[in-house]
């Protein structure tokens, strides 16, 4: 029982160890898309929430304004699935 109640410890800190070798997330800069007109009401407000964000983060943000079809494209760009999701995800997609 002694021997267990030392091994327990020993094993959680040879797990815990393997996770400070994985990369920093993200490993490039954050996109945010706005779906609306570049300096509209909304575009300010996400500027100033990604710059609180990016110094919280210590990451680089870029605002993506995608304007028209009241919201509706931008929104396609954010419902779109990415190429590093897909990877992750260890799916492949036939375009």
């Amino acid at each position: 029982m002694r021997v267990l109640c030392s091994l327990v410890p020993a094993l959680a800190l040879l797990v815990s160890s393997s996770a400070f070798a994985q990369a920093v997330y993200p490993d490039r800069p954050i996109k945010m898309i706005v779906p609306l007109a570049a300096a509209s009401a909304v575009d300010v407000a996400a500027r100033i929430v990604t710059q609180k964000m990016a110094d919280n983060m210590g990451q680089q943000f870029v605002i993506m304004n995608q304007p028209g079809a009241s919201g509706m494209i931008g929104a396609e760009q954010v419902a779109r699935p990415s190429r590093m999701a897909t990877r992750s995800a260890g799916s492949t997609t036939a375009s």
